[in-house]
């Protein structure tokens, strides 16, 4: 996921996962700049997993036993009409 979203650079968010595979986990923590818990509630509404944790961080797990690539890319593009909104 990190790959897709550094295809649409933004003010709106930053991706503070560390780029090193060795100092991540499985997780991909994104800021959100000024958007808010809102970001995460559309998101859930529209079927979207994520987690929220304060004061601005969206936090997505792409796990692949479970999640596809198109998983991924069905992510991205909710997320960035969301979150451009």
């Amino acid at each position: 996921m990190e790959f897709l979203l550094d295809q649409h650079s933004s003010p709106n968010f930053s991706i503070i996962t560390p780029r090193d595979p060795a100092q991540r986990g499985a997780q991909l923590s994104v800021r959100l700049h000024g958007k808010g818990r809102s970001v995460c509630d559309a998101l859930k509404e529209r079927g979207v997993i994520c987690d929220w944790r304060e004061p601005d961080i969206l936090r997505a797990a792409p796990v692949p036993l479970y999640n596809t690539f198109s998983d991924a890319f069905a992510f991205v593009e909710t997320f960035i009409p969301i979150v451009e909104a």
